[in-house]
């Protein structure tokens, strides 16, 4: 668990403690990071530390739902130009991707991803979700679809150009499941 500080001051504490946790996980796996790692490289001490994250795990999922944040406002609508955008987005995050495959955490990500659509009405409402007959499943399915392609892209080296990869996800969209 975390919580979000309410001075400009505590946000950027956490700011700087979860891009600790994210240049540690480059190089070392999750389980191997300290709390006292975190404090060192982020300049803070513990006491602040735990006044914002109440362990190391929440201080992951607060910069998962950051990133997911960020993520979800690149993308209001499912189409081609957006999703160029949204592509491109993913491709900068290119050292979270990597931290977070490297450490298992994919599940962790598509489930914050998911949580944070979920809890935004508005949002379910801009993608279309919101009077889907089983809408949450329709959600899952599709963003576990496009995380499961562009962990792939990024597992390939970004073999495909953004364009490329948005045109398949496009045909992979317009073709239906079964004949």
């Amino acid at each position: 668990m975390y919580v979000i500080s309410k001075t400009e001051k505590g946000r950027n504490q956490q700011y700087e403690i979860e891009n600790a946790l994210l240049e540690y996980m480059q190089t070392r796996l999750f389980e191997d990071i300290t709390v006292v790692d975190l404090c060192e490289k982020a300049c803070v001490t513990r006491r602040i530390f735990y006044r914002h994250y109440s362990n190391k795990l929440g201080t992951l999922q607060a910069l998962l739902d950051h990133r997911v944040g960020e993520f979800v406002k690149a993308q209001e609508k499912f189409d081609r130009i957006r999703l160029v955008a949204v592509l491109g987005f993913m491709k900068e995050q290119d050292e979270l991707l990597s931290a977070i495959i490297k450490n298992g955490f994919s599940e962790l990500f598509l489930e914050r991803l998911l949580v944070y659509v979920l809890e935004n009405e508005h949002l379910k409402m801009k993608l279309g979700y919101h009077d889907i007959k089983d809408g949450y499943s329709v959600l899952y399915f599709n963003l576990s679809g496009l995380m499961g392609l562009v962990i792939n892209w990024h597992r390939n080296g970004y073999d495909k150009s953004i364009e490329e990869l948005a045109e398949l996800i496009v045909r992979l969209m317009a073709k239906p499941i079964t004949k």
